[in-house]
């Protein structure tokens, strides 16, 4: 979060160059700015990826009990035979992996997750 923060305000001033990785490279990396869930998201799984991960990218709601759109970008990591929960575009969300098991329960600071 200290690194690459949460901010969409290109988003809102209709200047946003896209989801192309290159754009989002040269957005985050080069130029050290923030970004949304989709830049984060769509960063980490090129990088995971690269290092053989196998990444799926899902498309969320952010209070997933609610109905709705589904406006948030997270992703399914496969590492060592085991699918984990990773969401590293939320800013105050999964503050580490979540193994996708059923019944399990994970503590991040305090907040239950399932």
């Amino acid at each position: 979060m200290r690194t690459i923060p949460f901010e969409n305000v290109d988003v809102l001033l209709g200047t946003h160059r896209g989801l192309g990785l290159e754009a989002i490279t040269d957005k985050l990396v080069l130029r050290k700015r923030g970004g949304y869930c989709f830049e984060h998201a769509l960063l980490f799984a090129a990088v995971a990826e690269q290092l053989g991960y196998q990444v799926t990218r899902l498309i969320s709601r952010v209070q997933p009990h609610l109905s709705g759109p589904r406006t948030h970008m997270s992703l399914k990591v496969c590492a060592e035979d085991t699918d984990y929960l990773v969401d590293v575009g939320f800013g105050s969300g999964l503050l580490t992996t979540m193994p996708l098991r059923d019944g399990t329960v994970v503590d991040q600071a305090g907040w239950k997750h399932r």
